[in-house]
């Protein structure tokens, strides 16, 4: 984040016992500090770097 990079944290790699809980920090983590997707537009934006 200090050298303007947004992190991006994978859903499905994300766990708790609390599912509420797992919910609500992913909102707070997309709010805050990095982008929340999903394991697919993860593995299809890394196929996609370098090919353009």
């Amino acid at each position: 984040m200090a050298e303007g990079f947004r992190t991006i944290a994978v859903k499905k790699c994300i766990g708790d016992r609390v599912p509420g809980a797992v919910a609500w920090n992913l909102f707070d983590i997309d709010a805050k500090f990095a982008d929340v997707e999903s394991t697919d537009r993860c593995v299809d934006y890394l196929n996609a770097v370098g090919k353009n």
